[in-house]
């Protein structure tokens, strides 16, 4: 059983067996002792894995090493690189309204203390799930090899997300209905914290339209070439298992094709030494002039940028702000699906109109009159040339707006 320590030895002990922490954390979970003796700084690292041991830091089970779950889970909550939870947040909604509620029938000083405490944690722990939530969903697309797990990954998140703003929704109701507990305590930091929840949660709406327009292009991303990302996969495991010419008739292809053989030799640069770069005249001149060149591109970029940012501000003053309910009024009444309402509709010459504007008005609108629309199961595909005349496809959801 671990022993008792106070904060100052626990912070000790981890000071201690950091490297050990950090080899086991950054790689796998489990690893052989062997293999983490090499990452130790200290003269006798098996005094570090009999300190970390005893005080159950780490675990040690048939030569094998793994950290404690609670070490684990401390350092993934402080580096916000977990798993998405909104029970926290649900939990920490009701601890709000209880002690709200407990101030009311007993004015004391400790309720305060545990309403301020559960704002600012609210404040937090809702941004925080909402930066989780935007990088797995990326992390995901990038990622995730099997197509059928990517979609059904993206689903979820998408449901995810749906659930981190009921939250934000239901702690905007609290708010607005205790408004007349925190126009009239007597504490400016509540009254500070729950202005600051506010802005919070008002920016995390717009944060999470953002991340659901993300989920939806990758979807609609990965279902145009589903056909093909099988046969990759298959192709992929052919190749693993050595049976291409066995189960196919790939070398009679190969042999019939004969287009490479008119194709320029590739060249390959190979990595320039450390030692070299370091320990040679040459290398110490080759890295001056890359230095050099560094420094006087990051400085044409920084001008540039700050001439780009000039430019949009004067074009910021000029912009407006397009109407999307009127808009949305417009669009009921034509017989046209959303996408193509919003890429043939005349705009005035002020309103943001490129394609990237466009595709914006689109997700808004179906996500702020979501009730008032329904999607029809066809996905069609919309070609367009980029500004380097580049020609891209892009695939979008069939959406009309309910006629009853």
């Amino acid at each position: 059983m671990p022993l008792k320590l106070s904060i100052k030895q626990f912070i000790q002990i981890l000071n201690q067996g950091k490297e050990v922490i950090d080899t086991l954390f950054g790689k796998k979970d489990t690893l052989q002792k062997n293999e983490i003796i090499p990452y130790i700084t200290s003269s006798n690292p098996e005094n570090v894995f009999e300190r970390l041991t005893i005080h159950g830091v780490i675990h040690e089970k048939n030569g094998k090493i793994n950290l404690d779950d609670r070490v684990v889970t401390l350092l993934e909550d402080y580096l916000e690189i977990g798993e998405i939870n909104t029970e926290t947040i649900s939990g920490d909604i009701k601890n709000l309204k209880n002690n709200i509620s407990y101030y009311r029938n007993d004015n004391q000083i400790k309720y305060l203390r545990d309403i301020r405490k559960t704002l600012r944690k609210i404040n937090n722990t809702i941004t925080r799930q909402i930066i989780l939530l935007d990088n797995q969903v990326d992390r995901t697309f990038k990622t995730e090899q099997n197509y059928h797990n990517r979609l059904q990954k993206l689903n979820n998140y998408r449901e995810e997300r749906d659930n981190v703003l009921e939250l934000i929704h239901e702690t905007e109701n609290i708010l607005a209905k205790e408004k007349g507990f925190f126009n009239n305590v007597r504490d400016d930091e509540i009254q500070f914290l729950q202005y600051e929840l506010k802005r919070t949660l008002y920016d995390n709406k717009d944060y999470l339209k953002a991340i659901q327009s993300q989920i939806i292009e990758y979807i609609n991303r990965i279902k145009i070439n589903p056909d093909i990302a099988e046969k990759i996969h298959k192709f992929k495991e052919l190749r693993d298992n050595a049976e291409f010419r066995f189960k196919t008739n790939i070398n009679a292809v190969i042999h019939k094709n004969t287009s490479l053989l008119f194709n320029k030799t590739e060249t390959f640069k190979w990595n320039v030494s450390i030692d070299f770069l370091t320990n040679t005249d040459t290398g110490r001149k080759i890295l001056k002039n890359a230095r050099r060149k560094i420094s006087s591109k990051d400085n044409e970029e920084a001008v540039k940028g700050k001439k780009q940012i000039k430019q949009k501000t004067k074009q910021k003053e000029e912009i407006q702000r397009l109407d999307i309910n009127k808009f949305f009024e417009k669009f009921k009444k034509s017989e046209l699906d959303l996408f193509d309402f919003i890429f043939t509709n005349e705009f005035s010459e002020n309103i943001p109109q490129e394609i990237d504007d466009k595709l914006s008005y689109f997700v808004e609108i179906s996500l702020d009159f979501e009730k008032e629309i329904y999607f029809n199961k066809e996905i069609k595909h919309h070609f367009y040339n980029d500004k380097n005349g580049k020609k891209n496809k892009l695939g979008y959801a069939v959406i009309f707006p309910n006629k009853h």
